[in-house]
């Protein structure tokens, strides 16, 4: 991507949208959306495989969230693309587990911000292969999606994504933000996450204490979907029917509505059979 290129992706981003551009350039806004099948991780990961360098800086770290991108993590190793990566001890959320599995990447070097508990920024930055110096350019991320698997692939998070020439003002400020955040961090080494890990067991179990709390405090009722079969199921048991058949879309709450009715029918005993379709499954089941 040269200068004349940017303008006319910028030009499309904020001043008119029909100017035809390549799209992997274009300002966008990333969002996980379930029903146009589009995810955060699908743009995080096409980043990844044709940047150079990298740098993250996220408040959580998860496994899950690792396990996302670790086959592209492997190529990165086998390619020597250097990384760094910038958790947070925010609500000492981050796991230990996946902390470590980072540390096996001897491309990648990883600190955790210690001293403000605050931090909680959120940011992706890629920097670009380029056929020439002054054709260098970076491609950032910057919104609310954490490294954790569900807000790169389910949350309804809200992430923008911009590109710039190296001398951009909005790279030279993300750039700076990374690295004085970077400066003040500690690195982390298996000797800190063991005496983490103790921290950690114990915020996790304040969090699992407090959901319990909430939990007994909702809740769950029939959508309009439910209330209106549940109706119709309670007319044809009135009538002396002991048979119904209910077809929905997946998605759409067929088993919470198993539950309210037998909940509703109060009987003795209930079987519940869920029928597996797919083959592997199948044959993983008989195997066990």
């Amino acid at each position: 991507m040269n200068s004349s290129e940017l303008a006319l992706y910028l030009e499309a981003g904020f001043i008119d949208f029909n100017i035809e551009t390549d799209e992997r350039f274009l300002p966008k806004i990333l969002t996980n959306n379930q029903q146009e099948q589009v995810k955060v991780l699908e743009n995080l990961l096409f980043e990844l495989e044709h940047c150079d360098e990298f740098f993250f800086s996220v408040a959580f770290v998860t496994n899950s969230g690792i396990a996302c991108l670790i086959d592209t993590l492997k190529e990165l190793e086998n390619k020597h693309i250097k990384g760094k990566i910038l958790a947070s001890q925010y609500q000492n959320f981050t796991e230990p587990r996946a902390l470590r599995r980072l540390l096996q990447f001897p491309n990648l070097e990883l600190k955790i911000i210690t001293s403000d508990y605050n931090f909680h920024a959120k940011g992706y930055l890629f920097h670009t292969h380029a056929t020439s110096v002054k054709d260098e350019n970076y491609t950032m991320i910057v919104g609310s999606s954490n490294l954790t698997q569900s807000a790169l692939t389910v949350n309804r998070e809200w992430n923008v994504q911009l590109s710039s020439m190296k001398d951009g003002a909005l790279i030279r400020q993300m750039q700076e933000e990374l690295n004085q955040a970077w400066d003040d961090a500690t690195p982390v080494t298996e000797e800190w996450i063991a005496a983490y890990e103790r921290i950690y067991g114990e915020a996790r179990s304040q969090r699992q204490r407090a959901y319990t709390k909430i939990h007994k405090l909702y809740k769950i009722n029939p959508n309009k979907m439910q209330a209106a079969a549940l109706q119709n199921i309670a007319a044809l048991r009135a009538e002396g029917k002991n048979r119904a058949l209910l077809i929905s879309a997946t998605g759409t709450g067929k088993t919470y509505l198993s539950a309210f009715d037998v909940r509703a029918a109060q009987p003795k005993r209930c079987l519940f059979i869920v029928v597996y379709k797919n083959p592997a499954i199948v044959a993983g089941l008989k195997r066990a």
